[in-house]
């Protein structure tokens, strides 16, 4: 795909992923993560409108010079990309791919930048919150699908402290109370 664009001779097209996909026999999904990575390794940018997608080629002499594509040492989002990796890899819950998933972050959350390096102390702490409860007999929901637990933003939520005296040993509802087992005789 970025010999497609290459071969432009130009600084910057406007096209669509669809054009894209056609001209090179990729998939839409293939192209669209393909873009999504040149954007992140800082090889180009990309702004939509409603004609399509303007592509902007940062340094095209410098890329196709070198024979392995690292990201720029100074860009952020490598580093927020493999932190934010390390956390959806932590999450207990059901969750989708690291890029569809870090997508969804950057998408709903402009502050995203200064949300992602502090998700993993918080997903210990939820953690360590969910068995306490659950050693303790208190009801705690399944995991929340990440995408959820992101669009929600779920790491916001207080969570109360588990307090002796709002453990009642005996219940007067009867749901509450243990099954009686009784033996044959």
């Amino acid at each position: 795909m970025f010999l497609y664009m290459s071969a432009e001779n130009n600084d910057s097209i406007t096209t669509s992923r669809a054009i894209i996909s056609r001209n090179t026999g990729l998939s839409d999904k293939q192209v669209r993560l393909a873009l999504f990575k040149l954007t992140m390794f800082g090889m180009i940018s990309i702004i939509s409108s409603n004609r399509g997608s303007h592509i902007t080629f940062s340094s095209l002499s410098d890329t196709t010079k070198t024979s392995s594509l690292k990201p720029p040492k100074h860009s952020p989002h490598k580093h927020l990309l493999e932190t934010f990796e390390k956390f959806r890899q932590r999450y207990p819950g059901r969750r989708r791919s690291c890029m569809t998933e870090f997508n969804a972050m950057r998408k709903h959350h402009h502050d995203f930048t200064d949300i992602i390096p502090q998700l993993s102390g918080i997903i210990e702490n939820q953690i360590s919150w969910r068995r306490e409860r659950i050693a303790a007999g208190v009801f705690v929901p399944e995991w929340q699908h990440l995408k959820t637990w992101i669009h929600q933003r779920s790491w916001e939520l207080e969570r109360q402290p588990l307090e002796k005296h709002n453990l009642q040993e005996t219940s007067t509802n009867p749901a509450h109370q243990p099954i009686k087992r009784y033996k044959r005789e």
